[in-house]
């Protein structure tokens, strides 16, 4: 589950879903907060799920990532290198990145990634004007990885089995998990 728009005590609660649900991951991904506003938002969370720490991942802050000694760190395509995180990192420290091509896929686990978040494979709000990636691509990098691809971008439950067998590992998704009336039940369809 990758945190989107949702606020205050939603967001929360559909954390909180989340992680009782047995999600392998709950990426926080506030990409306008301000470096203690993030260090806050990622103190109350722990209040709340204090032994979820292993499964919360950060979107792009190393720094905050190591302070709150977190499970690990989501890089996007843009931000840090996998090969410079992986570098100072603790050994067990979780790095996921974002690929969007084939050999972004490859780089990211020659580099040390232990999984990658690839598309967008659909047609997504998020991306406007780019038509996604389509199964295919997503097989291709599938197969080629060494680690697993999650499929990312437009997924809707009604496509959650077509790209588990176009070779994806399990979905990342931001809006699938806000828009579902009940996050527990569409955790349920994924299992």
């Amino acid at each position: 589950m990758i945190t989107g728009l949702a606020e205050g005590e939603a967001l929360f609660r559909n954390i909180a879903h989340a992680l009782e649900s047995g999600v392998d991951w709950v990426q926080l991904r506030l990409k306008q907060a301000a470096g203690r506003d993030l260090e806050n938002f990622v103190s109350s969370v722990l209040e709340r799920h204090p032994d979820a720490r292993a499964k919360i991942l950060v979107n792009d802050r190393f720094d905050v990532t190591l302070a709150a000694g977190l499970g690990g760190v989501h890089l996007p395509a843009d931000g840090l290198s996998v090969a410079e995180v992986r570098g100072s990192a603790p050994p067990e420290l979780v790095i996921g990145a974002s690929a969007h091509s084939l050999e972004e896929v490859r780089d990211a686990a020659r580099n040390g990634a232990d999984f990658v978040f690839f598309g967008p494979v659909y047609r997504t709000a998020s991306k406007p004007g780019h038509p996604g990636i389509g199964l295919e691509r997503l097989t291709a990098a599938s197969r080629a990885a060494s680690i697993p691809v999650y499929a990312l971008g437009g997924i809707t439950p009604q496509r959650i089995h077509a790209v588990r067998e176009a070779g994806a590992a399990g979905v990342a998704a931001i809006a699938l998990f806000e828009r579902e009336a009940s996050v527990r039940a569409l955790f349920e369809k994924l299992a």
